[in-house]
């Protein structure tokens, strides 16, 4: 399942924020960095590491900062995930 959304390229430590996410969150609406991080699946992660897992799905465009909020509050970037699905597969 994995590689069919393309995520079979990430690391353990990125799927389980990714899938943190997933279950934390609500179709476009924003959810709380806190919420996140105390779920099961991310709550072991030192806080670093968390934070540095974070920012690096940001950057890959998989979670966003939601707006118009400055901090604390993201968004799963759905469509993106479709994207690098369809990338996966016509690759």
């Amino acid at each position: 399942m994995e590689a069919e959304i393309g995520l079979s390229d990430l690391t353990d430590r990125e799927l389980r924020i990714v899938y943190a996410a997933v279950l934390v969150s609500e179709a476009g609406v924003p959810f709380r960095s806190d919420a996140l991080r105390n779920h099961p699946l991310v709550a072991r992660m030192t806080h670093p590491t968390y934070h540095r897992v974070l920012r690096g799905l940001i950057a890959k465009g998989l979670i966003a900062l939601a707006t118009p909020y400055k901090a604390g509050h993201y968004v799963l970037r759905r469509t993106a995930i479709q994207m690098r699905a369809g990338h996966e597969r016509v690759g």
